[in-house]
């Protein structure tokens, strides 16, 4: 379960942070 959760949260953060991170750097 905590394997899950952690893998799980990690995905999201990472593709969150990926187009999160072209969204500003592409607009500026």
């Amino acid at each position: 379960m905590p394997t899950t959760t952690t893998q799980g949260v990690t995905v999201t953060v990472t593709t969150n942070y990926l187009p999160d991170y072209s969204s500003p750097a592409q607009e500026h």
